[in-house]
């Protein structure tokens, strides 16, 4: 009885290093990927600030820029939309909200997102600023975590958000999250079943 406690014991210590490490490394590697999806949204916010910019000083024509904007697929389900000053739609997910009010549009924490990013954006008219938000769309059981790279056009009034969610751009068979998952359940699999074959093999 002792020697199996012993054994126990011992198992149990060589595990919770590799366990704190394996904690450490997903931790690590969830902040990359999330730092890099807010780069690459911020990235896709300025080239369009940029774009439209430049489109702005040689003509008012402001049709064919915001059909070009509608028509963007970022990763899975994201999109580029654009709101004015007042949080109305300029380009709204494949037109069906154009000239809608979202100024006081809350996300699922109760922050009223759409404001706090025309402020961000006209706060910083080089770009590089981004929201983060918890969404939930009807029919969904909880909130997922969604980010907008901003910039701002001072010509059109257009604040321009490239969004998506975070799980967007994830291409492994597994997310983050469940990698780690997987490697816990191993983990545990380890300490359950190694000290019985230690044992026979005594």
């Amino acid at each position: 009885m002792k020697a199996k406690s012993i054994s126990l014991k011992i198992s149990i210590l060589m595990v919770i290093p590799v366990l704190l490490v394996g904690i450490y490394n997903y931790q690590a590697s969830q902040r990359k990927y999330f730092q890099d999806v807010e780069a690459r949204l911020q990235s896709e916010a300025k080239n369009w600030q940029l774009l439209v910019s430049t489109v702005a000083k040689i003509s008012n024509n402001k049709e064919p820029i915001k059909q070009l904007i509608s028509q963007e697929v970022i990763g899975k389900t994201g999109y580029t939309w654009v709101v004015n000053s007042d949080g109305v739609y300029q380009v709204s997910k494949n037109r069906l909200r154009d000239g809608e009010d979202i100024n006081d549009s809350k996300d699922t924490n109760g922050v009223l997102f759409i404001q706090e990013a025309v402020k961000k954006a006209k706060a910083n008219p080089s770009g590089g600023e981004f929201q983060a938000y918890p969404w939930q769309n009807q029919g969904e059981f909880k909130p997922r975590m969604k980010v907008a790279g901003l910039s701002y056009v001072p010509e059109w009034d257009w604040i321009i958000g490239s969004s998506a969610y975070y799980d967007d751009f994830e291409t492994n068979a597994l997310g983050l999250k469940d990698i780690f998952i997987v490697s816990i359940i191993t983990v545990i699999s380890g300490l359950v079943i190694v000290p019985p074959l230690l044992k026979k093999r005594r």
